[in-house]
């Protein structure tokens, strides 16, 4: 089941005071709204308006996600995503474009839109992050390096305990940008100890403790990027 739908102006009784939430759902249906009068065949699109409508839709995205909701209509938004999109290749806008694209990858997450959709947008999103970083050989999944970091871990941060891990990649030979993304849940539960780190290390040799030295360069090597919380355990005993 996904995240409960925000109500809407109709929903509310006389005098009752707007919710930040229907506010909220207000402006994503107003600004999706008039981004699509920018898409329309033939229209004259004013780059500097399209790329600020950009920018506010993803953060009325990234409010209701934060939020556990779904803004009235998001089934309505996929096509409108598509046809931003179109233009992922007009410099000026790229940016803008890509912040927005971030934001609706986790909508997908989150069961915004249909499976079919969502692959959709996965696929375009990705199109135009390829704008910004390498395309290679990178994994962002966790599993096949948890039992390197954890020893990594228990060898030179013996006082340090990892929490939750927010995000990771692995990085192989080569040079090339590197971008993930992730989102941290409004109500997420955290220690007030904990604060978020970047973590990187050698997957090579973890016998000593050079493969826990951030490199200049990453060439002929394999590395692992971690974002996760991490708190001080002699702190907490």
């Amino acid at each position: 089941m996904g995240p409960p739908a925000a109500a809407t102006v109709s929903e509310l009784g006389p005098g009752q005071p707007l919710s930040a939430s229907v506010v909220n759902s207000f402006r994503v249906a107003a600004v999706a709204e008039r981004l699509a009068t920018h898409t329309q065949p033939g229209g004259q699109p004013q780059s500097t308006e399209f790329f600020s409508l950009c920018l506010s839709l993803a953060r009325g995205i990234d409010f209701a996600i934060a939020n556990n909701e779904v803004p009235a209509k998001a089934q309505e938004l996929p096509t409108l995503f598509k046809q931003i999109c179109q233009r992922r290749n007009d410099l000026f806008l790229q940016a803008a474009i890509m912040v927005l694209m971030i934001s609706v990858k986790n909508a997908c997450k989150r069961s915004w839109f249909s499976d079919k959709e969502s692959q959709e947008l996965f696929t375009l999103a990705s199109e135009v992050g390829s704008c910004f970083c390498s395309s290679g050989d990178i994994k962002n999944e966790l599993n096949d390096s948890l039992s390197t970091i954890l020893a990594i871990m228990s060898r030179f941060y013996p006082l340090m305990k990892m929490g939750q891990i927010l995000a990771s990649l692995e990085a192989k030979p080569g040079y090339g940008a590197l971008v993930i993304d992730f989102h941290i849940s409004k109500n997420a539960k955290h220690s007030p100890l904990e604060k978020i780190r970047l973590f990187v290390a050698q997957k090579d040799n973890i016998e000593t403790s050079a493969c826990i030295i951030s490199p200049q360069q990453v060439k002929y090597e394999s590395f692992v990027f971690y974002f996760f919380s991490l708190f001080n355990v002699s702190q907490v005993i």
